[in-house]
């Protein structure tokens, strides 16, 4: 029986609320994590009428927040939409600095007419976050953000362009506190730091990260490295720190720790070699668990013990070989990464493809090995350096850590980038010889690794 042509489209507008809602939902989450949804609502709600009635009804759509500040910066009116449709949801807000500022001026003022729209909701905040160019127009805690927000978990206030002569201290006396008794992450640049929280701890007493970034030495007053450390130890929660371009006093007659430095995590980013020495001085040589270097002129790691450290990650082009190579062989952590060192090459590779004169190996422990701009690397000798620590794994019997005949481990998780053409006989052997194998645009290896 005849039953007239079948339908194989139907009009989206059709769609049932229902289920547009859920196709919204799904595209919202398919955007990185920290990344506004502000852009892709915009251009949904544009589609037609019914969509944008869609999106309206339902809050959760409208609690990340994004306001440009510059040339063509967001406007009044869509941060007081979002702020109305959001209901009684959380809200994540973003500030984004576009475009070249003359003057700190001109960015701080677009910033504050946006501040007396936000601070009445700053019990519904749930991240802060304002990324500018100059550090005059970050909105401070005591200053521009008063009083208390029970749900925020992070604060991160970072400049791109710190000024030149710094910041006048009489500009920023608190007028009161940001009380926020949830906030774990603390994203600042040095002088909001110093400012705000170098003598007043307690206000972070639930923080777990900290990252201080952009102090220079003609900020006045000055910022002492053990000053520092010690607001640092009295955080009892703190897990992981980062410090960046931040220029320090280190005061001879200062006294070290009495108890040990919390932090499992520390990344150290440009950091003088003088300052990182007096830093494990004052926490008694204690590596963390975790330990970066990325851009710094790394200290001898005589000053330190390493026995410690799990993940070990130098990022550095300056270092000379035998410091890298002292590293190497005092590490005993299970993942390496090297990137960014023209010192890194065929006779680092060599060392830790055999065994010592001592009778031990060098890196005995490591599981995971990642490998970025070493220049001097190739596939072959890399593929040479795994071969010969699985082989030597495996003729143990597969012997682990505590077992009298270990001898060293196997590379089953490595990651190469930027360090030439992969070889089609190596990327064949590493397939099928390394449990998770990434070169560039390559990804194998012959199971999943956790």
């Amino acid at each position: 029986m005849f039953r007239g042509p079948i339908q194989a489209h139907s009009y989206i507008g059709a769609l049932p609320v229902e289920l547009l809602d859920i196709i919204f939902k799904e595209l919202c989450y398919m955007l990185p994590k920290r990344e506004p949804k502000t852009q892709l609502l915009k251009q949904l709600a544009s589609v037609c009428r019914f969509w944008s009635n869609t999106l309206s009804l339902n809050p959760s759509f409208w609690t990340s927040i994004l306001i440009i500040v510059g040339k063509t910066p967001t406007t009044l009116a869509d941060v007081h939409m979002h702020l109305s449709l959001s209901g009684n949801q959380l809200l994540d807000i973003h500030f984004l600095g576009r475009g070249i500022f003359h003057s700190p001026a001109d960015e701080t003022s677009q910033v504050a007419k946006f501040m007396i729209l936000l601070r009445p909701h700053i019990s519904r905040w749930r991240s802060f976050n304002a990324r500018l160019h100059h550090q005059e127009a970050l909105p401070w805690p005591g200053i521009d953000i008063l009083g208390r927000a029970p749900k925020l978990t992070r604060l991160y206030l970072k400049s791109r362009e710190p000024d030149d002569e710094g910041c006048n201290p009489i500009q920023y006396l608190m007028e009161g506190f940001l009380i926020a008794p949830s906030l774990k992450e603390l994203h600042v640049d040095g002088f909001i730091f110093k400012n705000t929280y170098l003598e007043k701890p307690k206000l972070l007493a639930s923080v777990t990260s900290v990252s201080i970034s952009h102090f220079a030495m003609y900020h006045e007053p000055t910022m002492s490295l053990d000053g520092l450390i010690k607001c640092l130890h009295a955080l009892p929660r703190l897990q992981s720190l980062t410090l960046s371009c931040v220029e320090l006093i280190c005061r001879e007659d200062a006294e070290p720790l009495m108890h040990a430095f919390r932090p499992k995590s520390i990344t150290f980013r440009c950091i003088e070699r003088y300052v990182l020495n007096e830093f494990f001085r004052l926490i008694n040589a204690r590596a963390p668990r975790e330990l970066a270097f990325i851009r710094c002129d790394i200290p001898n790691p005589s000053i330190m013990r390493l026995e410690n450290v799990s993940v070990l990650n130098i990022q550095d082009e300056w270092s000379s070989e035998s410091v890298l190579m002292d590293y190497l062989l005092r590490f005993n952590g299970r993942r390496l990464r090297l990137a960014d060192s023209s010192k890194f090459g065929p006779r680092e590779l060599e060392a830790l493809s055999c065994e010592q004169p001592s009778g031990q190996w060098v890196c005995p422990y490591i599981t995971q090995l990642l490998i970025d701009y070493c220049a001097q690397c190739t596939s072959a000798n890399i593929r040479r350096m795994v071969e010969a620590r699985n082989t030597t794994y495996a003729m143990s019997g597969y012997a682990q850590r505590s077992d009298p005949h270990f001898k060293v481990h196997p590379i089953q998780f490595m990651a190469i980038y930027n360090c030439g053409v992969l070889d089609p006989a190596d990327k064949e052997w590493f397939n099928a010889n390394v449990i998770h194998a990434i070169w560039d645009d390559w990804d194998g290896g012959y199971g999943e690794y956790d």
